[in-house]
């Protein structure tokens, strides 16, 4: 079967056939370097989350870090102020129960 256009040559059905057949592949190659553009894309996002991810995995981790050390030293103030607390109700006890004999002797007299 012979394809006419415009009176000219005609086209046969193999070379038609061919034509659309190479039009097809070329369509399909611009498909696939489009899909691999978007990929190519998707991955350029993808590498840049997982920076931005490792980032702020650092910040989280040296916020961390630093709430630990705040949570020692809170730690060791309450420990301290303890000590100071235990070592204060000690002298008063001791002020209270010792205070007049110390009264006396600092005044000169016997205890």
């Amino acid at each position: 079967m012979m394809v006419r256009e415009g009176g000219g040559d005609g086209i046969s059905d193999r070379e038609l056939t061919e034509a659309l057949t190479r039009l097809q592949e070329r369509v399909n190659d611009l498909r696939e370097l489009r899909i691999g553009d978007r990929l190519l894309s998707m991955e350029n996002l993808l590498q840049q989350i997982g920076k931005e991810y490792a980032m702020n995995y650092d910040k989280i981790k040296h916020i961390s870090d630093r709430v630990s050390a705040l949570e020692t030293w809170k730690t060791s103030i309450r420990e301290r102020v303890a000590v100071i607390a235990a070592g204060f109700g000690i002298m008063t006890s001791l002020i209270v129960r010792y205070g007049g004999s110390l009264m006396r002797i600092l005044s000169g007299g016997t205890p």
